[in-house]
């Protein structure tokens, strides 16, 4: 991981860090100034990766298209945590 790119690259790590963010944001929302409407697109989101990651994690009992499926809720999952996360530091930045 670069100094400049805070996603982890493996899918086990990413699974982890993302639970991680999802979960700090959900208990922080408060003090942090996020509202359900901010989290609900990411929960959303969350709930298909985590469910295509779960699918796809028995190398030895997984199908090509949960393989696909997993990579296309990362393709779609992890630009939204960018903006969320952008956008957390925009709001908690004033």
């Amino acid at each position: 991981m670069s100094t400049t790119d805070f996603i982890p690259r493996s899918d086990p790590e990413f699974n982890l860090w993302q639970n991680n963010l999802v979960t700090e944001s959900e208990a922080n929302m408060i003090p942090w100034g996020l509202t359900e409407p901010d989290l609900a697109p990411v929960k959303i989101l969350k709930t298909k990766w985590e469910s295509a990651f779960l699918a796809a994690s028995n190398k030895q009992n997984r199908t090509s298209a949960e393989v696909q499926a997993k990579g296309d809720a990362r393709g779609v999952y992890e630009p939204a945590l960018r903006n969320f996360v952008a956008e957390f530091w925009r709001i908690t930045a004033r």
